[in-house]
């Protein structure tokens, strides 16, 4: 699906809007979810939504082949999660913690902001709602 240059652009806007309020903020309370994002994805996903001619208050051009060329595709978390699935799983006796939430673990060779970012619930739900993930990895502060 061909999206046009103004949709994008608005996209961007609101995705580095979100980004910016989260690394601007102190540090938040505990017990706040957080989400595991994978950075290639990111990276992927930045340069599809103009990421930083947005931060530049800049509008490009958009070459015919740009959707099919940088379109992201699906977060794929996978890429960064143990293969051997070790799971636990919620006992649903703590009102945070439901007993359908398994937890996965991140590579030991992975590293924040390296292989992996951060983000806010709020940040994750607008990338996720609109490209979809193959796990989501939720962390509370």
């Amino acid at each position: 699906m061909e999206v046009d240059l103004d949709t994008l652009l608005k996209e961007g806007r609101e995705f580095f809007e979100l980004r910016r309020r989260f690394q601007k903020a102190q540090s938040p309370e505990a017990g706040t979810p957080i989400y595991v994002i994978n950075k290639q994805w990111i990276e992927r996903y930045k340069k599809y939504v103009f990421y930083e001619e947005v931060n530049k208050d800049m509008r490009p051009e958009m070459k015919f082949d740009h959707c099919a060329k940088t379109h992201p595709g699906t977060i794929d978390n996978k890429k960064i999660l143990e293969d051997d699935r070790k799971f636990l799983k919620g006992t649903g006796t703590s009102k945070m913690f439901e007993a359908d939430v398994y937890d996965a673990y991140i590579q030991d060779k992975m590293r924040e902001k390296m292989d992996f970012e951060y983000c806010t619930e709020e940040m994750w739900q607008f990338v996720n709602s609109r490209y979809g993930s193959d796990t989501t990895v939720k962390r509370f502060y």
